[in-house]
């Protein structure tokens, strides 16, 4: 076995893994008028907790300074004019998401782990071969798999399933001095609805200010709530010349690299156009 190229290319899988990280977006910007944000925000979907029409988002909230934070009454502010083609869960549905999620997490896991049993069977014959090409593949399989297995790691550590009491609609959330807290919330689009990029966030401080953020989302891309819609804008896009076909294969369309976000706001005001017509 050729464990010198197999060695090498754990450590690089190790490198393009990534860690794990409090901050799992763009830093978030205060719209209130504050001489200085009180807190470090980001804001990230969790791909492996999205499902068909539910996206789970997270708030990452560190706090620098030497005292308790408190956020009271959160409210997140959705696209204006838009606000009804959202929905957060609360409640019964909220209990009943959890559970569909718990099945659907524990069905892919189990897929995922077959899958990556199966790799690493196949890359340890194939690191085991006397061929140099067929054991340097080998090596790059055990590392895909490995580097896999840490990215998901990651994202578990840097945004952690949510609980009652870090619910974004708790009514007091607290953040310890010097720390960071993560706070979520599970939310519905209808399948009209515009892809969610950006946020805003409004609550009220431990002095009775309300205090507001705008923050950008990351991973909306990959998360699988709004993917009916994002597979309607390219549809539409490439019969209306705005995104070029690359190729297409076994039933899939695969397309030239294009902004996504343009071609849907164009797609947006002609279905507005034609809709006050």
């Amino acid at each position: 076995m050729n464990y010198g190229k197999l060695s090498a290319a754990l450590i690089a899988s190790l490198t393009l893994a990534g860690c794990a990280s409090q901050q799992i977006g763009e830093q978030a910007t205060y719209t209130s008028t504050v001489a200085k944000a009180p807190l470090d925000i980001s804001a990230s979907f969790r791909p492996s907790l999205c499902s068909n029409q539910i996206g789970y988002l997270a708030f990452s909230v560190k706090n620098p300074s030497s005292e308790f934070y408190s956020l009271n009454n959160a409210e997140l502010h959705l696209p204006e004019g838009h606000e009804q083609q959202y929905h957060v869960l609360a409640g019964r549905e909220l209990i009943a998401w959890a559970d569909a999620q718990n099945n659907l997490s524990l069905r892919n896991q189990y897929n995922t782990d077959l899958a990556r049993l199966a790799a690493v069977s196949v890359a340890r014959l194939m690191a085991e071969s006397d061929n140099d090409t067929v054991s340097a593949v080998g090596a790059g399989v055990s590392a895909a798999t490995a580097a896999d297995m840490l990215a998901e790691e990651a994202e578990k550590a840097s945004i952690p399933e949510g609980t009652s009491s870090n619910h974004l609609y708790e009514e007091a959330l607290m953040v310890p001095p010097g720390m960071d807290r993560t706070f979520w919330v599970a939310l519905q689009a209808k399948p009209d609805a515009p892809l969610l990029t950006e946020v805003s966030v409004s609550y009220t401080d431990g002095e009775g200010k309300t205090q507001r953020f705008s923050a950008e989302l990351n991973k909306w891309q990959q998360c699988a709530w709004q993917q009916q819609r994002i597979a309607d804008v390219r549809k539409w896009g490439a019969a209306h010349g705005h995104i070029r076909v690359s190729y297409q294969s076994n039933g899939a369309t695969y397309y030239k690299s294009h902004d996504l976000l343009e071609v849907e706001e164009k797609y947006r005001q002609q279905h507005e156009m034609a809709s006050s017509e």
